[in-house]
Formats: C-alpha cells, sequence, structure tokens
C-alpha cells in the first residue's frame, strides 16, 4: 500500500440501516405520503432479513395504522416481501395513488391566487412552485401564461403591460421577467376586485358626493334645488 487512502462504500443514514423503521400514527393521509418515502429507503437500506421487514413496520406503528396493518394476512406478513407487502396494505387504507395526489396538487395549483398584501416576487416564487409539482401534465406555454396573469388578479390596464412588455410571448419565463422588471418587490400593486375589474382599494370605500353649487354634501350639482337649470325646468 502506498498510502492512499481506500474510499470505502457510501454512507448511509443510520435510521435506514439500522433495525427500527420510521414510526407512524397518524389517522389522517396528511403525513402519509412523507412517511411512505422513508419506509422505501429503509426497506432498500436496511440489514434486517427480508421476512422480519414486515413484522418490524408494524411494530413501529400506533393508533390506526396499526390496527389495519393487523388485519394482513401471515402468509404477507412473513413472506420475502414483507416489508412491501405492509406497505401496500396501508396505501390501501390511506387510499395512495398517484392519481390522488395529482389532483390535490392540481387544485393547490388552481387555487392559488395574489392576495392584496402580497408582492408581485412573493407571487411569482408561489407559482413557480406549484407549477414545479405538474411537470408529469405537460401544460402548453399559453396555458401556463394565462395562469399566471389571471391568478396574478392585476387590473386590465397592468396585465395589458405585461403582455406587451413580453412583446407577446405566452411563456412564463418572458412573462415572469416582464413582471418582475415592470413591479419588482412593490407592495402596492391593486389586486383587482371581481366587480367590473374596479381595483379593491377603490370599492372598499364608499365614493362620497359634493355639490358644487351649493357646497353641501351627499348629492351633486346636478340633483341641487339650488341649481338654476333645476328651478327653470320645474
Amino acid at each position: 500500500m502506498n498510502g492512499t487512502p481506500v474510499m470505502g462504500p457510501a454512507v448511509v443514514h443510520d435510521s435506514f440501516t439500522s433495525a427500527r423503521p420510521p414510526r407512524f400514527g397518524d389517522p389522517t393521509n396528511e403525513n402519509y405520503p412523507s412517511y411512505r418515502r422513508d419506509v422505501k429507503l429503509w426497506l432498500r437500506h436496511t440489514e434486517a432479513a427480508k421476512y422480519k421487514q414486515g413484522v418490524a413496520l408494524v411494530v413501529c406503528l400506533t393508533g390506526e395504522p396499526k390496527e389495519f396493518a393487523k388485519t394482513l394476512s401471515d402468509e404477507m406478513l412473513f413472506s420475502e416481501d414483507s416489508g412491501y407487502n405492509v406497505l401496500l396494505h396501508l396505501d390501501k387504507a390511506y387510499q395512495y395513488s398517484t392519481e390522488i395526489i395529482l389532483n390535490s396538487r392540481v387544485s393547490a395549483f388552481l387555487d392559488y391566487q395574489r392576495l392584496p398584501s402580497m408582492s408581485i416576487s412573493t407571487y411569482i416564487a408561489g407559482f413557480y412552485a406549484r407549477l414545479d409539482n405538474l411537470t408529469q401534465l405537460q401544460m402548453p406555454d399559453y396555458l401556463k401564461g394565462h395562469l399566471l396573469l389571471k391568478q396574478a388578479n392585476l387590473e386590465l390596464s397592468e396585465r395589458t403591460m405585461v403582455a406587451a412588455s413580453a412583446k407577446g410571448s405566452h411563456k412564463v419565463k418572458d412573462l415572469v421577467d416582464s413582471m418582475r422588471q415592470l413591479y419588482g418587490d412593490r407592495q402596492e400593486v391593486p389586486v383587482a376586485s371581481p366587480t367590473y375589474g374596479v381595483p379593491s382599494f377603490v370599492t372598499k370605500k364608499k365614493i362620497k358626493k359634493f355639490c358644487t353649487c351649493c357646497k353641501k354634501k351627499n348629492h351633486l350639482e346636478a340633483d341641487c334645488w339650488k341649481n338654476e337649470k333645476i328651478v327653470k325646468r320645474t
């Protein structure tokens, strides 16, 4: 040997090589995908014998998940695929499927809207984060660009400026560059109201009437009893 250190195998985290699998006891499906991912890593790297992996998983379950796992037959629980059998059995309980996950991600994407207190840059970051979860859908550029502008809740005039700055491009990147160039981190970009596209800061305030004829409030000159034109007509 010439003193050069010998590189050993890649080190895998202890939690995945030890005989104890991840723990889980959540009766809802909110945290199940994360648990499922950890179990698959553990099954791939654990040193536990395959026929013991299923029992090890069940032992580390609590509450409703554990009670459901106990309904698995002994043949499935002690087979060479025992660990994956337990995982597939839990999938049924939590109705886990790629279709369900995709549907929830689509809903989260379509429900995302820029709020009045949200800057353009914050909105863009949130839009990208949700869009990245839908890469398997392969949405056309014009649809992604349309949703970017629509969900930004910009006034019609603001959307027109963004489109003009992007030179008619429907690509999200071009529209994002345009929005960042026009607005940056400004917080005061108005959010369009659902009422005829009038900005929310206008619809929230009642417009005060003031008469320039008698100098009094709550009516306009056209309705003023002191207006000579009205007096002559009557």
